[in-house]
């Protein structure tokens, strides 16, 4: 008859204990310690970032209309809004922008997009379009070359 095997663990290596628990839940916490700053830090850029990509998004939109229609278009943008239409027609769509109490776009500015997708704001030189902070820093911005390029940079 075979004998079988029973492979007993000591007493000592079933378990944790509790001081190791301890140890570990304390390295847990100063590890999400460390991370919040950081978190918190993009959390803040990603609604500067997404204000960024919308402005952007507006503008690409303004610029293709311009091209497919074969008529100007502008797009101006205020503190709080943004709205386009076509050259020469009073701005009769305008959207409300949906931003974070902590975000906010300067200076208030109008784009005009030729029905080649160059770009105009009467000076003949690159627009800028800054996202600030409550506390006005300036935390992206978005270029409007006058060949038409539309980019956005930062965090700053």
């Amino acid at each position: 008859m075979k004998q079988q095997t029973i492979c007993a663990l000591p007493k000592t290596s079933r378990g944790f204990t509790l001081v190791e628990l301890v140890i570990v839940v304390t390295i847990v916490l100063v590890l999400s310690a460390l991370a919040l700053p950081s978190f918190n830090q993009w959390y803040q850029n990603a609604a500067y970032r997404d204000t960024a990509r919308n402005i952007m998004s507006e503008l690409r939109q303004a610029k293709s209309q311009a091209i497919e229609k074969n008529v100007a278009q502008q797009v101006q943008f205020e503190a709080e809004s943004y709205g386009s239409s076509d050259v020469g027609s009073a701005i009769t769509n305008t959207t409300k922008l949906d931003l974070a109490s902590q975000v906010t776009i300067s200076p208030t500015i109008n784009i005009q997009f030729t029905p080649m997708g160059i770009a105009s704001t009467g000076t003949g030189t690159t627009a800028t379009i800054y996202i600030l902070d409550s506390s006005g820093k300036q935390r992206f911005s978005v270029q409007v070359e006058p060949t038409g390029r539309i980019s956005v940079e930062g965090p700053l």
